[in-house]
């Protein structure tokens, strides 16, 4: 909740660290995410992306489009394989 009241607030420097961060560690466990819950991964990357928009970084908001994209298109580990 800080991390999108932030951003509400305009204080994007305070908020671009805190939602980077979250999104990060999701990423980093996101062959152990729940399937019902994998949307969440997404809405978190695209929290930055409109961060970035409001805050009039068109540039890096497109970059981490992609990264969202990217993310979102991997395959995710099942719960069979090693």
């Amino acid at each position: 909740m800080r991390r999108a009241s932030l951003g509400g607030q305009k204080k994007y420097p305070d908020a671009e660290p805190l939602l980077i961060s979250g999104y990060e560690g999701m990423v980093q466990w996101i062959a152990t995410v729940p399937a019902d819950s994998l949307s969440r991964v997404g809405q978190a990357g695209q929290r930055i992306v409109e961060l970035c928009e409001n805050w009039g970084k068109s540039d890096k908001a497109a970059e981490w489009r992609q990264k969202v994209h990217a993310k979102s298109d991997r395959p995710t580990k099942t719960s069979g394989e090693n």
